[in-house]
């Protein structure tokens, strides 16, 4: 099988793929993006542009901001598709991109936008934050509300932020149906082999009837609680957000094997973090974790990076005894698109020092500190990766 082929959903050519069969969609293994993905060139879109025949094929082949809009698309689609543990949520995800598709190519008809490349650049922002969103849902970091939208920031009247809200809202929404449709998939293949009085599918359906009619109940009080002020509505439209988060979260827990993140897990982990920061003294300025897996014997395996040039892995034991520290020779320098990074206390780096990350809707800190004191620092949750 063509192992470019489901790729190119990402690119023009992904319209093409509307009546393929899903047999012939080849899936990509986590982490082994380097097998399937061709190589980008730093302005080029994720397509090849001496094939381009259509007018927003040109489009974005004529503009350096539109290719790598479009390049940068492709890399979150394919990381989101790639990182899901579930098939039904991968095939979700592939016909909600095939949908966005054909809203893309309609900007070609739409006038409303201005220009050609208008429309396109708003589309492709627009689905950027939505794939965002689908991931923060369904692989992770979690957060317990999705993150500000940077018109939540700026917003100047209640015109704009109701606007604002209305577009955030349809963003949950969209992951929240796509949750629904792969979770009532998996609970039909679960009653294809058990057998009950009432079905795992039945069973779902009707918890997601009452999530419904809870919902609208739950934010028409809040709403009234407003006593008719010009409020009412902006907060019902965050009543909604907020409860269709919560909803798709626990959905994708549940039903669709999001798998842990280790910030989920940081008491567990912040002894061999400790450990192999303390052992990672000296080989560069501010040492990081930008990732921790469970090994096999019950210890982890950490990614560690420290100033601009080194990174390396650190073995630990189910004691929290540092095994040995590996150079990852030939590894690119710092930064790298960790799934988090710590900042220990004291680092000079983080939101404690006032050195915050560049204003985008990629990147989430908190604040942790283990139940003991032992460890505290900045944790930063890298969401577009």
């Amino acid at each position: 099988m063509d192992k470019a082929r489901d790729y190119r959903l990402t690119g023009i050519r992904g319209t093409m793929l509307a009546a393929v069969s899903p047999w012939c969609v080849a899936l990509l293994s986590i982490f082994g993006l380097a097998l399937a993905l061709p190589t980008l060139a730093g302005d080029d879109p994720s397509f090849d542009c001496d094939m381009a025949t259509t007018p927003i094929e040109k489009e974005i082949c004529g503009s350096p901001s539109l290719a790598v809009l479009d390049r940068q698309l492709a890399e979150q689609y394919t990381a989101l598709r790639t990182e899901t543990q579930s098939k039904a949520l991968r095939n979700a995800i592939v016909a909600d991109q095939r949908a966005w598709l054909q809203d893309r190519n309609a900007c070609s008809a739409d006038t409303e936008r201005g220009t050609l490349e208008a429309c396109l650049d708003d589309t492709y922002r627009q689905r950027r934050v939505q794939l965002v969103v689908h991931r923060s849902v369904f692989v992770g970091p979690p957060l317990p509300q999705p993150f500000r939208m940077k018109c939540q920031e700026t917003a100047s009247s209640q015109v704009e932020m109701r606007a604002c809200l209305q577009q955030a809202l349809g963003d949950v929404d969209r992951t929240l149906s796509i949750a629904d449709q792969a979770a009532t998939v998996e609970m039909k293949k679960l009653d294809d082999v058990t057998s009950a009085d009432i079905t795992a599918q039945e069973a779902f359906l009707t918890s997601r009837q009452a999530f419904d009619t809870y919902r609208g109940s739950a934010c028409r009080a809040v709403a009234a609680s407003y006593g008719g002020g010009s409020g009412a509505g902006i907060a019902a439209l965050w009543c909604q957000r907020q409860l269709a988060w919560e909803r798709a979260n626990r959905v994708a827990v549940d039903f669709l094997f999001r798998p842990n993140h280790w910030s989920e897990n940081l008491e567990t982990v912040a002894a061999p973090i400790r450990a192999c920061l303390k052992a990672a003294d000296g080989k560069g300025p501010d040492p990081r974790i930008t990732d921790i897996t469970d090994t096999e014997d019950g210890g982890q395996l950490i990614r560690m990076a420290a100033g601009n040039a080194w990174r390396g892995e650190c073995s630990t034991t189910p004691g929290n005894r540092v095994i040995e520290i590996v150079t990852e020779e030939g590894a690119a320098p710092w930064p790298d698109p960790p799934l988090a990074v710590f900042y220990p206390e004291g680092s000079g780096i983080g939101p404690k020092r006032q050195k915050w990350p560049p204003d985008d809707m990629c990147s989430q800190y908190r604040w942790v500190t283990t139940g003991k004191g032992e460890l505290s620092g900045w944790v930063e949750l890298s969401l577009c990766r």
